[in-house]
């Protein structure tokens, strides 16, 4: 009976070691900070690092004026992941007519070591078109 618990034993460390790993749930620790009123940028800047268990992502964007509210929003599906950005007007009364530059820090922790497909998509809910900003494979340790 012995000999048999040792296969077993032996045949869940194997299998164990052969089934790739499911990568866990990301979330998301997202900031945003007005930058400098009246520049616009043709395209955002963005700067992607992959780190141990985490992809952090800064970016600048512009916007039709200062008076937005920026957020984040992470989606998953295995080993694809999607940052959306939401630019929207935060509702203050009186705001001057001037583009804003933003910039924001997101950072998509919780994830396990492996291959993870991102994409970072910027959508305004003034009239400015969504777009899709980054497309990009990283590896996570």
């Amino acid at each position: 009976m012995a000999k048999n618990s040792l296969w077993y034993v032996l045949g869940a460390v194997l299998l164990c070691s052969v089934v790739p790993a499911i990568p866990a749930a990301a979330f998301l620790s997202f900031s945003a900070r007005a930058l400098e009123p009246g520049k616009f940028l043709e395209q955002p800047d963005i700067v992607v690092e992959e780190g141990t268990g985490q992809i952090t992502v800064r970016a600048q964007l512009s916007a039709p004026d200062p008076c937005q509210k920026i957020g984040g929003a992470i989606e998953q599906a295995g080993s694809e992941l999607t940052l959306r950005v939401s630019i929207r007007p935060d509702g203050a009364n009186g705001c001057i007519t001037v583009i804003e530059t933003f910039a924001y820090d997101a950072v998509l922790a919780g994830l396990t070591p492996g291959t993870y497909r991102l994409r970072v998509i910027h959508a305004y809910a003034t009239g400015w078109p969504t777009q899709t900003v980054l497309d990009k494979t990283l590896h996570v340790q």
